[in-house]
């Protein structure tokens, strides 16, 4: 295996390439160290046994009988560039080495059967790319099957990388007779033929049954559609981004994922939901939403249960508020938390079936303080809070000061503190909260005997927050703080201030 050669190789090597060999300083590591350098190299670089291997003879030596560094396995079925179609020298391999420093050895189409030779019997990483415009593509895909036929067996991570949907169905439904060792799938899709072949989106499902211990799904530019709800895959990670999903078929997929832990979705549309059961996923920690909308949360949110969610990420598309109904609703004197209030109240519930989050990170949501503060009402064990391009304010950092501190007229809430545990706080483009808020919400924080002190501050060009701000801070203990001025254009002002004013009740 990786570990099971020593100085003794070093014998069989010409005696005048030893004394040019050994005296790099890098030569005299030992085996077991060099050999775990190549393998972390192969890691980041497709490349590395092959380059590895080339650049002297007592680094070859260890690298051909180290078979972990042949275990990552990269077959490309594509035109060759155009500076290669005339390249005699495709592949560096074998003694070739004079002409190491001139060929560039990086992009070389590699002897595939060699490769998986020299991976000996051990686990295998596995990453096919394929295009519509390789050469004779019904070969390729014959010669595909001819060679992995019994390798998948031995195949725990398997990469995908095609054109469309439909070629990734044709190279796995031919491969995968059996995968019983296979935990990580990953399939890569162009977005550009997403809408040509959407309505025949490949049948993955049918294709996962043969990968049983299958722990992690990660789809890109396409996704599987769970067409037998009696299939119940062990999948605790699922990925499902680059293609504009419809909610319903994502929630088809939830349901059958019982054991799911991590959850991240983009470009979804929120088509209409109606008379369907919330899925209870009550293993699952993670949830990163990306590129989506408030609306598309708003219908998505109530679909799913997540008592023992830990990490909530919601990234919202920037240019989406500017052109949504809620938007226009503020521009023609609506106040915001009534334009929100639909997705506001989604999202509160949403917190309150979500007691154990300790990270949440928010950005371009259009909630306002009202809603933000209720939500981190049901938040006890927050650590985190990350904010980015949000409507907070004034309202929501006096409603998470604690009764021991400086007493407030305009205090929100009176009890039980908000956040207790919170440490960790992150502000970027928060143009409407003044700088003296937050430096009463930090001291006050610092001085309470109710919660935890503040230990992380960072401040990215929020307009309204200053060096002067940001200095009245420096003297707390234990508080470390990375700030960024504005360095924008000025787009609020000190008399014109957006924020919310609640009565004290």
């Amino acid at each position: 295996m990786a570990f099971a050669i020593s100085r003794k190789h070093t014998q069989s090597l010409p005696q005048s390439t030893l004394p040019g060999c050994l005296s790099c300083p890098i030569n005299n590591l030992p085996v077991e160290m060099l050999e775990m350098m190549f393998i972390w190299w192969t890691e980041v670089d497709e490349d590395a046994p092959w380059i590895g291997s080339s650049v002297c003879q007592y680094w070859r030596t260890i690298i051909l009988t180290c078979p972990l560094a042949w275990s990552r396995i990269h077959v490309k079925f594509r035109p060759p560039p155009l500076e290669m179609e005339k390249d005699e020298a495709w592949c560096i391999e074998e003694g070739e080495l004079e002409n190491f420093g001139r060929d560039n050895p990086r992009g070389k189409p590699r002897p595939f059967l060699l490769w998986i030779e020299r991976a000996g019997t051990t686990d295998l990483t596995l990453s096919v790319t394929i295009t519509l415009d390789a050469p004779s593509l019904c070969i390729v895909l014959v010669e595909l099957t001819s060679a992995l036929a019994d390798k998948m067996a031995r195949v725990r991570r398997f990469e995908l990388y095609s054109d469309t949907s439909y070629l990734a169905f044709e190279v796995m439904s031919r491969l995968w007779h059996t995968a019983p060792s296979l935990r990580y799938l990953t399939v890569v899709c162009s977005e550009m033929y997403w809408l040509r072949d959407m309505h025949d989106n490949f049948a993955m499902w049918d294709v996962l049954k043969h990968a049983p211990l299958l722990e992690t799904l990660d789809c890109r530019g396409c996704y599987p559609i769970a067409r037998n709800n009696n299939y119940t895959p062990h999948v605790r990670r699922l990925i499902i981004a680059n293609i504009s999903a419809p909610l319903r078929g994502i929630i088809a997929i939830l349901r059958t994922c019982g054991s799911l832990e991590f959850l991240q979705l983009s470009s979804l549309y929120g088509d209409t939901l109606e008379n369907i059961d919330p899925v209870d996923l009550p293993r699952l920690e993670v949830i990163c939403m990306e590129r989506t909308t408030m609306e598309c949360c708003e219908r998505f949110f109530p679909c799913i249960v997540t008592s023992n969610l830990r990490q909530l990420s919601l990234r919202c598309d920037k240019l989406w508020p500017l052109f949504s109904e809620e938007y226009r609703m503020v521009l023609h004197g609506v106040k915001s938390y009534d334009a929100f209030a639909n997705f506001g109240n989604v999202f509160v519930a949403f917190a309150a079936r979500s007691p154990r989050l300790e990270s949440l990170y928010l950005s371009s949501v259009m909630l306002p303080d009202r809603y933000i503060l209720s939500a981190l009402r049901h938040l006890p064990d927050l650590v985190e809070l990350h904010l980015n391009n949000l409507l907070v304010g004034v309202p929501a950092f006096r409603g998470l000061i604690p009764m021991s501190g400086s007493p407030s007229p305009r205090r929100l809430y009176i009890g039980i503190p908000v956040c207790p545990r919170l440490a960790r706080l992150t502000l970027s483009n928060c143009d409407l909260l003044p700088g003296d808020a937050l430096v009463e919400f930090i001291r006050a924080r610092a001085e309470s005997d109710l919660t935890t002190s503040v230990k992380y501050l960072d401040v990215d060009e929020c307009e309204r927050i200053e060096e002067e701000h940001v200095s009245l801070l420096r003297d707390i203990a234990g508080l470390e703080i990375r700030f960024v001025p504005c360095e924008r254009e000025n787009v609020t002002s000190d008399d014109d201030d957006d924020s919310e004013v609640y009565d004290s009740e």
